[in-house]
């Protein structure tokens, strides 16, 4: 399984003293989010079944972080319906960073995605066009 983690957050040089956090012009307060996004291909993630008709994955980055999601049963269907039609797929969990946990952290809100991966199409027009144009100089 290939992952790929990317986080947005306040860089460090960034953060200021709760006093400073304040905007100057419009007098409210900063809001900062931390979201993140893993992708991962090559197959699905193992899901359990937990309460209010959702599923819990964990996913395991390059790094041996484990971040733990839950996503609607439902949305985890339809993933694996799509990996199933697919060929060759990639997919997506994303939501809020947690807390951290044992091994890693939590992923709040999570969602699950699935696309599609189509092969480039290799334009043999244009070396023809290439070798054409030369024949006739």
């Amino acid at each position: 399984m290939y992952l790929r983690v990317r986080c947005h957050s306040i860089k460090p040089d960034n953060i200021k003293s709760e006093e400073n956090q304040i905007d100057d012009e419009s007098g409210e307060a900063m809001e900062a989010k931390s979201e993140v996004t893993i992708k991962f291909s090559g197959s699905l993630p193992t899901a359990t079944p937990v309460a209010n008709k959702k599923v819990a994955i964990e996913l395991t980055d390059q790094n041996g972080i484990v971040f733990t999601a839950q996503v609607n049963a439902k949305s985890w269907r339809k993933a694996e319906t799509s990996a199933s039609e697919f060929a060759d797929w990639a997919g997506a969990v994303s939501g809020k960073l947690g807390q951290r946990t044992e091994n890693g952290f939590e992923v709040i809100d999570a969602g699950i995605q699935l696309f599609e991966k189509k092969a480039k199409e290799v334009k043999a027009d244009v070396g023809a066009a290439v070798g054409e144009a030369a024949a006739s100089s």
